[in-house]
């Protein structure tokens, strides 16, 4: 539906979904250039990421180490931003996956499952996959994470199409990091 497809390709949109349905997912906060004038990071701890609420691919996700950097790249995040937000979230500690799925019906079938290669902190950037995984799907935490995916794509509203979830397994259990309306 529309409303899904809103809810999957705007951030804050998104996590607000996540937190209704209690969907394990950072902690975040929306901000625009308000935000620069007096930053109040409302509760978060450092370490931070903060993204455009409305781009893909990484451009303009910065992790936040320190307060010192926390201006600079909320402002770039701004800028790379169609609607000039923002969102700020906690950094999430883990190793991380994309899960890939086909959606008809309510019904969710994986179609991938891989390994995802992140590096050149303070920035993500991907440097590729490996499948299979280091997880069988018979494993808990294989089975945990779907779990968690699927949880994420009826929160979104997500009936008929594609999903793919860039999720993390964190000391807390797995954690969504975003759940696009596409295939990897």
């Amino acid at each position: 539906s529309y409303e899904a497809a809103c809810k999957a390709s705007n951030k804050i949109q998104m996590r607000k979904s996540f937190e209704k349905a209690k969907v394990p997912s950072p902690k975040f906060i929306e901000i625009d250039a308000k935000f620069l004038e007096n930053p109040d990071l409302q509760g978060l701890d450092f370490p931070l990421v903060v993204k455009p609420v409305d781009n893909m691919g990484a451009r303009g996700c910065r992790m936040i180490r320190f307060e010192s950097e926390l201006k600079e790249n909320a402002k770039i995040a701004i800028e790379y931003s169609r609607t000039k937000k923002a969102i700020l979230e906690e950094y999430m500690e883990g190793m991380e996956f994309s899960i890939d799925a086909l959606v008809f019906d309510n019904s969710v079938t994986t179609t991938g499952f891989a390994d995802r290669h992140i590096f050149y902190p303070p920035y993500f950037i991907e440097m590729g996959h490996t499948m299979p995984s280091v997880y069988s799907p018979t494993s808990d935490q294989w089975k945990e994470l779907a779990k968690t995916f699927v949880a994420g794509i009826k929160a979104l509203g997500l009936t008929h199409g594609v999903a793919k979830a860039d999720i993390k397994l964190t000391p807390k259990g797995p954690m969504i990091g975003e759940i696009a309306a596409r295939l990897s």
